[in-house]
């Protein structure tokens, strides 16, 4: 009786093992699937390390070891999804400007051969463009048409009163990502960073 006890004991023991090798080698399977971009292998590990700092600083899940491996280019790929960019996995100057990396922009393009296009990270019309984009980020993850119904609008979540005392009409989030922008220049000239108190805070901008 004993003899058949230690038996079973022993096969659960097994099969225990073995549903735990397995279910850890379709994790590693699921992480190592997706596979590196040749132009995200030319970025520098210093840019990498900022990108990857960037990314945890917006609460993505990642290792920051200056590594441009799969599970960077998943959390690449997430973010540039969340920001409207084009989902490539490759960290240029314009995903780069979107984490608010603009100093490195320049530099990583020339080390890149410019894998990504360059556009301007700060277009003449809107000042702080890099600042929009990192505070819808924060406000609505990044969704420019976004209505609860909390009273709050768009990728900056403007009231309906902030928004017509900047001279908005219609809904916010009715409009595009641009005129929102074009907006919010406006409002911070009058209220400054604190129309967006929590997180013009967590981003450091006041």
């Amino acid at each position: 009786m004993r003899g058949n006890i230690r038996l079973v004991c022993l096969l659960l023991m097994t099969l225990g093992l073995v549903t735990y090798a397995w279910s850890g080698t379709s994790t590693l399977s699921a992480e190592t699937s997706i596979s590196v971009p040749p132009g995200a292998q030319a970025i520098p590990q210093d840019v990498t390390r900022a990108i990857q700092q960037k990314l945890a600083d917006y609460s993505y899940t990642i290792e920051v070891d200056g590594i441009y491996g799969p599970q960077t280019t998943r959390v690449v790929m997430s973010w540039q999804k969340s920001n409207g960019l084009v989902i490539d996995g490759i960290a240029g100057p314009i995903t780069q400007a979107s984490l608010g990396l603009s100093g490195a922009s320049s530099t990583t393009a020339k080390r890149m051969g410019n894998a990504q296009p360059v556009t301007p990270t700060s277009p003449p019309d809107i000042p702080h463009y890099q600042q929009w984009l990192a505070l819808a980020q924060c406000e609505s993850g990044s969704n420019w048409t976004i209505s609860t119904g909390n009273g709050y609008y768009g990728g900056l979540q403007f009231s309906l009163t902030s928004w017509r005392a900047v001279g908005g009409s219609g809904y916010p989030h009715q409009t595009s990502p641009e005129e929102q922008m074009h907006r919010a220049e406006l409002l911070l000239d009058i209220q400054g960073w604190g129309a967006w108190p929590a997180c013009s805070k967590k981003l450091g901008l006041r």
